[in-house]
Protein backbone atom coordinates (compact mmCIF):
# COMPACT_ATOMS: atom_id res chain seq x y z
CA UNK A 1 0.00 0.00 0.00
CA UNK A 2 2.89 2.47 1.02
CA UNK A 3 4.64 1.76 -1.83
CA UNK A 4 1.91 2.40 -4.23
CA UNK A 5 1.33 5.77 -2.51
CA UNK A 6 4.88 6.24 -2.60
CA UNK A 7 5.02 5.25 -6.58
CA UNK A 8 2.43 7.88 -7.53
CA UNK A 9 3.47 10.38 -5.83
CA UNK A 10 6.72 10.99 -7.08
CA UNK A 11 7.39 12.86 -10.21
CA UNK A 12 6.79 11.84 -13.46
CA UNK A 13 9.18 12.79 -16.32
CA UNK A 14 7.92 13.43 -19.16
CA UNK A 15 8.96 15.22 -22.63
CA UNK A 16 8.11 18.97 -23.67
CA UNK A 17 4.26 19.91 -23.86
CA UNK A 18 2.51 18.44 -27.15
CA UNK A 19 1.09 21.72 -27.43
CA UNK A 20 4.69 23.36 -27.17
CA UNK A 21 5.56 21.93 -30.12
CA UNK A 22 2.38 21.78 -31.96
CA UNK A 23 1.87 25.50 -31.69
CA UNK A 24 5.99 25.92 -32.69
CA UNK A 25 6.19 23.77 -35.18
CA UNK A 26 6.49 26.50 -38.28
CA UNK A 27 8.69 28.27 -36.20
CA UNK A 28 11.06 25.29 -35.79
CA UNK A 29 10.96 24.51 -39.62
CA UNK A 30 11.48 28.38 -40.20
CA UNK A 31 15.33 28.14 -38.11
CA UNK A 32 15.71 24.52 -39.45
CA UNK A 33 15.29 26.43 -43.23
CA UNK A 34 17.73 29.35 -41.70
CA UNK A 35 20.21 26.64 -41.20
CA UNK A 36 20.50 25.08 -44.18
CA UNK A 37 20.70 27.58 -46.43
CA UNK A 38 23.17 29.56 -44.21
CA UNK A 39 25.03 26.54 -44.89
CA UNK A 40 24.69 26.55 -48.41
CA UNK A 41 25.68 30.06 -49.06
CA UNK A 42 27.43 32.66 -46.98
CA UNK A 43 26.01 35.63 -48.44
CA UNK A 44 22.52 34.03 -47.33
CA UNK A 45 22.68 35.59 -43.60
CA UNK A 46 23.09 39.34 -44.69
CA UNK A 47 21.14 42.26 -43.88
CA UNK A 48 21.09 43.20 -47.53
CA UNK A 49 19.10 39.98 -48.30
CA UNK A 50 16.91 40.16 -45.46
CA UNK A 51 15.91 43.30 -46.86
CA UNK A 52 15.17 41.80 -50.45
CA UNK A 53 13.53 39.27 -48.56
CA UNK A 54 11.17 41.00 -46.56
CA UNK A 55 10.59 43.65 -49.47
CA UNK A 56 9.39 40.67 -51.73
CA UNK A 57 7.06 39.65 -49.41
CA UNK A 58 5.78 42.78 -47.67
CA UNK A 59 2.20 42.20 -49.33
CA UNK A 60 2.12 38.93 -47.51
CA UNK A 61 3.02 40.24 -44.39
CA UNK A 62 0.67 42.60 -44.22
CA UNK A 63 -2.14 39.95 -45.05
CA UNK A 64 -0.34 37.42 -42.61
CA UNK A 65 -0.85 40.51 -40.03
CA UNK A 66 -4.50 40.92 -40.84
CA UNK A 67 -5.68 37.65 -41.11
CA UNK A 68 -4.04 36.78 -37.52
CA UNK A 69 -6.88 38.52 -36.54
CA UNK A 70 -9.32 35.93 -37.87
CA UNK A 71 -7.81 33.03 -37.20
CA UNK A 72 -7.71 33.88 -33.31
CA UNK A 73 -11.20 34.19 -33.62
CA UNK A 74 -11.28 30.91 -34.86
CA UNK A 75 -12.48 31.88 -38.37
CA UNK A 76 -11.24 30.99 -41.84
CA UNK A 77 -11.31 33.48 -45.52
CA UNK A 78 -10.21 31.29 -47.96
CA UNK A 79 -10.73 34.18 -50.66
CA UNK A 80 -8.00 36.64 -49.26
CA UNK A 81 -5.75 36.19 -52.35
CA UNK A 82 -8.90 36.88 -55.06
CA UNK A 83 -9.70 39.92 -53.09
CA UNK A 84 -6.30 41.32 -53.24
CA UNK A 85 -5.94 40.75 -57.03
CA UNK A 86 -9.26 41.55 -57.56
CA UNK A 87 -9.10 45.79 -55.21
CA UNK A 88 -5.76 45.53 -56.96
CA UNK A 89 -7.03 45.56 -60.53
CA UNK A 90 -10.09 47.89 -59.48
CA UNK A 91 -6.92 50.24 -57.78
CA UNK A 92 -5.50 50.31 -61.24
CA UNK A 93 -8.26 50.73 -63.44
CA UNK A 94 -9.51 54.04 -61.19
CA UNK A 95 -5.96 55.66 -61.53
CA UNK A 96 -5.00 54.38 -65.75
CA UNK A 97 -8.49 55.11 -67.41
CA UNK A 98 -10.55 56.99 -64.76
CA UNK A 99 -7.39 59.98 -64.14
CA UNK A 100 -7.98 59.64 -60.16
CA UNK A 101 -4.91 60.34 -58.13
CA UNK A 102 -2.94 58.01 -56.18
CA UNK A 103 -5.07 58.39 -52.82
CA UNK A 104 -7.96 58.32 -54.16
CA UNK A 105 -7.44 54.83 -56.21
CA UNK A 106 -6.21 53.79 -53.23
CA UNK A 107 -9.01 54.07 -51.31
CA UNK A 108 -11.27 52.94 -53.89
CA UNK A 109 -9.31 49.80 -53.64
CA UNK A 110 -9.25 49.44 -50.00
CA UNK A 111 -13.30 50.00 -50.44
CA UNK A 112 -13.86 47.48 -52.98
CA UNK A 113 -12.29 45.00 -50.80
CA UNK A 114 -13.59 46.12 -47.44
CA UNK A 115 -16.97 46.19 -49.17
CA UNK A 116 -15.99 42.44 -50.34
CA UNK A 117 -15.47 41.83 -46.72
CA UNK A 118 -18.40 43.22 -45.82
CA UNK A 119 -20.28 40.76 -47.71
CA UNK A 120 -18.99 37.72 -46.56
CA UNK A 121 -19.59 38.74 -43.00
CA UNK A 122 -23.34 39.65 -43.85
CA UNK A 123 -23.56 35.87 -45.31
CA UNK A 124 -21.87 33.70 -42.23
CA UNK A 125 -22.98 36.42 -39.42
CA UNK A 126 -26.30 37.08 -39.89
CA UNK A 127 -27.55 34.03 -43.23
CA UNK A 128 -25.36 31.68 -40.88
CA UNK A 129 -23.92 30.29 -44.21
CA UNK A 130 -20.92 28.13 -43.90
CA UNK A 131 -17.41 30.47 -44.06
CA UNK A 132 -15.44 27.70 -45.99
CA UNK A 133 -18.50 27.34 -48.40
CA UNK A 134 -19.13 31.53 -48.47
CA UNK A 135 -15.13 32.06 -48.80
CA UNK A 136 -15.16 29.76 -51.24
CA UNK A 137 -17.52 31.26 -53.86
CA UNK A 138 -16.30 33.87 -53.49
CA UNK A 139 -12.88 33.12 -54.25
CA UNK A 140 -14.43 31.90 -57.43
CA UNK A 141 -16.07 34.85 -57.92
CA UNK A 142 -13.35 37.24 -57.84
CA UNK A 143 -11.25 35.15 -59.61
CA UNK A 144 -13.22 35.16 -62.62
CA UNK A 145 -13.89 39.02 -62.45
CA UNK A 146 -10.13 39.74 -62.02
CA UNK A 147 -9.86 37.79 -65.33
CA UNK A 148 -12.18 39.64 -66.98
CA UNK A 149 -10.48 42.98 -66.03
CA UNK A 150 -7.28 41.62 -66.97
CA UNK A 151 -7.95 41.01 -70.20
CA UNK A 152 -7.54 44.93 -70.74
CA UNK A 153 -4.71 46.59 -70.96
CA UNK A 154 -3.26 48.96 -67.80
CA UNK A 155 -0.19 50.78 -67.64
CA UNK A 156 0.75 54.21 -66.39
CA UNK A 157 0.29 54.12 -62.68
CA UNK A 158 2.73 57.59 -61.89
CA UNK A 159 5.42 57.68 -59.78
CA UNK A 160 3.88 57.21 -56.56
CA UNK A 161 3.46 53.77 -56.71
CA UNK A 162 6.77 53.34 -58.32
CA UNK A 163 8.05 54.89 -54.76
CA UNK A 164 6.14 52.39 -52.74
CA UNK A 165 7.09 49.89 -54.29
CA UNK A 166 10.83 50.59 -54.57
CA UNK A 167 11.78 53.67 -52.43
CA UNK A 168 13.15 53.91 -49.47
CA UNK A 169 12.64 55.85 -46.42
CA UNK A 170 15.27 56.58 -43.59
CA UNK A 171 17.09 53.64 -45.30
CA UNK A 172 14.36 51.24 -45.13
CA UNK A 173 12.57 50.25 -47.77
CA UNK A 174 9.11 51.86 -47.85
CA UNK A 175 7.37 48.66 -48.12
CA UNK A 176 9.03 47.50 -45.03
CA UNK A 177 7.48 50.52 -43.35
CA UNK A 178 4.21 49.69 -44.20
CA UNK A 179 4.75 46.41 -43.05
CA UNK A 180 5.56 47.44 -39.51
CA UNK A 181 3.54 49.95 -39.28
CA UNK A 182 0.71 46.61 -40.22
CA UNK A 183 1.67 44.81 -37.84
CA UNK A 184 2.05 47.70 -34.83
CA UNK A 185 -1.53 48.66 -35.41
CA UNK A 186 -2.84 45.11 -35.95
CA UNK A 187 -0.90 44.60 -32.38
CA UNK A 188 -2.70 47.37 -30.50
CA UNK A 189 -6.05 46.37 -31.72
CA UNK A 190 -5.76 43.36 -30.04
CA UNK A 191 -3.72 44.75 -26.89
CA UNK A 192 -5.22 47.80 -26.36
CA UNK A 193 -8.82 48.07 -27.31
CA UNK A 194 -12.59 46.09 -26.10
CA UNK A 195 -12.87 44.64 -29.86
CA UNK A 196 -9.80 42.92 -29.50
CA UNK A 197 -10.18 41.53 -26.37
CA UNK A 198 -13.67 40.19 -27.77
CA UNK A 199 -11.93 38.28 -30.79
CA UNK A 200 -9.40 36.33 -28.62
CA UNK A 201 -12.67 36.09 -26.60
CA UNK A 202 -14.57 34.60 -29.47
CA UNK A 203 -11.71 32.49 -30.65
CA UNK A 204 -11.98 30.70 -26.98
CA UNK A 205 -15.14 30.10 -26.21
CA UNK A 206 -18.05 31.79 -28.56
CA UNK A 207 -20.61 30.79 -25.79
CA UNK A 208 -18.93 32.56 -23.14
CA UNK A 209 -18.40 35.26 -24.84
CA UNK A 210 -21.38 36.14 -26.07
CA UNK A 211 -22.92 35.81 -22.69
CA UNK A 212 -20.10 38.19 -21.06
CA UNK A 213 -20.95 40.44 -23.70
CA UNK A 214 -25.00 40.61 -22.51
CA UNK A 215 -24.27 40.33 -18.68
CA UNK A 216 -21.86 43.54 -19.60
CA UNK A 217 -24.53 45.53 -21.44
CA UNK A 218 -27.41 44.83 -18.77
CA UNK A 219 -24.80 46.29 -16.27
CA UNK A 220 -24.01 49.10 -18.53
CA UNK A 221 -27.60 49.53 -20.07
CA UNK A 222 -30.37 48.35 -17.23
CA UNK A 223 -33.72 48.19 -18.40
CA UNK A 224 -35.50 51.42 -19.19
CA UNK A 225 -37.88 52.92 -16.44
CA UNK A 226 -41.37 54.11 -17.78
CA UNK A 227 -43.15 57.06 -15.77
CA UNK A 228 -46.54 57.92 -16.27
Amino acid sequence: MSTTAAASSSPVRRGPPVELVVNNILLIALVLLIGYFTMQSGSFLTVSNFKVILTNYAAIGVVAAVMALLVIAGQVDMSVGSNIGFSGMVTAIAMASWGAPAGVGVLIGVGTGALVGLVNGVLCAYLRFSPIIVTLGMLSVLRGATLLINSIEIAGLGDTFFWIGNGSLLGLPVLLWVVFAVFLLSAAFLSLTVWGRYVYAIGVNPQASMLIDSFTLSRLWPAPIFLD
